[in-house]
């Protein structure tokens, strides 16, 4: 019982104030986001390219894995700030979920899995890139998808 009041607790924290924390919405988040929005809504990016490999944006290229996922979230749901840090919130989560089955596995013992989902969820570095709308926040999770994969191999 214990344990599911702080894994419920850890999840209420990662999705308190999504929108609003931190406060604003900066110009990187929007550019990801309305590419987002127009790779839903037409399939091109903000230039009119048909489904981009690279989206251009103030004179850089972002990468497509963040921004298409995104797309997909904005099909169904519409395009809103909350959306758009709800994915990386969940990114976050899903990837002190997956650390801590990697540590159970390793360990063969459940309370070890749960104190590195605890830990790792509530690391700085995982925590706060899952605040906001950056590529960056599904690295995360992919590695520990990857490190899980590698274990299971």
């Amino acid at each position: 019982m214990l344990l599911l009041a702080a894994s419920l607790m850890v999840a209420i924290a990662y999705f308190k104030d999504v929108p609003k924390n931190p406060v604003g919405f900066f110009v990187d988040e929007a550019s990801i986001a309305y590419n987002a929005h127009t790779i839903s809504q037409h399939g091109t990016d903000e230039y009119g390219y048909v489904f981009p490999l690279y989206f251009r944006a103030f004179g850089e290229y972002k990468s497509p894995v963040y921004i298409y996922a995104l797309s997909v979230l904005f099909w169904f749901t519409g395009p809103s700030i909350f959306a758009s840090r709800l994915l990386s919130a969940v990114a976050g989560l899903t990837a002190a979920m997956l650390l801590g089955l990697l540590g159970a596995r390793l360990t063969n013992r459940r309370i070890i899995g749960f104190l590195v989902f605890i830990s790792a969820a509530l690391t700085p570095w995982i925590f706060e890139i899952s605040r906001l709308v950056f590529e960056v926040s599904l690295f995360p999770a992919l590695l520990a998808l990857f490190l899980l994969l590698l274990h299971s191999a």
